[in-house]
């Protein structure tokens, strides 16, 4: 009777054993995945993927998600088939100026993926774009500047922008140098000038008010390749969730219930 007692303790020993693990394996870890991304191409010369002025830029992506991964598509597309891609790049649109705004429902869909906490990078532009940066800012509570063209920094080689946060996007930059950037307000401000801003649930959409750091002409300024390089990263790097509390409690509640059994039926055996 002890043996059988003592085998079924260590069974459940092993039962919550196992919940534990579980517990940890769920615990928040930066891991690559290969995910679906829909790249929404606006026309902009310099911010298309795989246009012959983003040649570092398609690289990035394409190393960090595989180029069977990703989607192109134009702004003429509703969205609608948003809710099956994982992360969004949408880039900057074609003249005429200001810019012609994404639409009510293109909003709403870049409002609902923002909020499910997928990654998105959102590309702006200078003051003559600010219809067009407001349509992208709107969906996620920010607020275009709007003034000249090219406000913070018109003459990217003799200026930079440190970083203000610690993150995934500044990893290993002094500054950068966005050749004709425009601003935002709201978010989580990136660089010590308003061009960038996080914004969504858990950080995880990008507004960058400056189509032209994308393109390889501009590369060699400050630290603008490595920021290239780390947005794509940055967009493909998943966070396995949280254990959920319920987990830890169910686990918890199991462990005294199986104690308390094996201890009825013990003294039960005894009498």
């Amino acid at each position: 009777m002890w043996r059988m007692q003592k085998g079924r303790a260590g069974t459940a020993r092993y039962a919550i054993f196992g919940l534990a693990m579980a517990g940890v394996a769920s615990i928040p870890s930066a891991a690559r995945a290969q995910l679906k991304l829909l790249y929404v191409d606006g026309g902009y010369i310099g911010t298309a993927y795989a246009s012959p002025y983003d040649i570092a830029w398609t690289s990035a992506l394409n190393s960090a998600f595989g180029a069977s991964n990703i989607t192109v598509t134009t702004r003429a597309d509703d969205f609608s088939a948003l809710g099956t891609f994982d992360r969004l790049v949408i880039s900057m649109t074609l003249a005429p100026q200001p810019g012609v705004p994404l639409t009510a429902a293109q909003q709403a869909a870049v409002h609902d993926f923002a909020a499910s906490g997928r990654r998105a990078l959102l590309i702006g532009e200078h003051a003559l774009w600010s219809t067009w940066d407001q349509s992208l800012l709107t969906p996620l509570g920010g607020v275009a500047y709007v003034g000249q063209p090219c406000p913070y920094n018109p003459i990217p080689w003799t200026t930079g922008s440190t970083p203000l946060i610690v993150s995934q996007l500044t990893e290993g930059i002094t500054a950068v140098n966005p050749p004709c950037a425009g601003g935002v307000t709201g978010g989580v401000q990136v660089f010590s000038d308003p061009f960038a801003s996080l914004f969504g649930p858990a950080n995880n959409a990008l507004y960058f008010a400056d189509a032209n750091i994308w393109q390889d002409a501009y590369q060699y300024l400050g630290d603008n390749a490595l920021f290239v390089q780390n947005t794509a990263t940055w967009l493909a790097t998943v966070t396995t969730p949280e254990p959920r509390s319920e987990v830890l409690v169910a686990a918890g509640m199991l462990l005294l219930g199986t104690r308390a059994v094996v201890r009825r039926r013990g003294a039960a055996r005894r009498a």
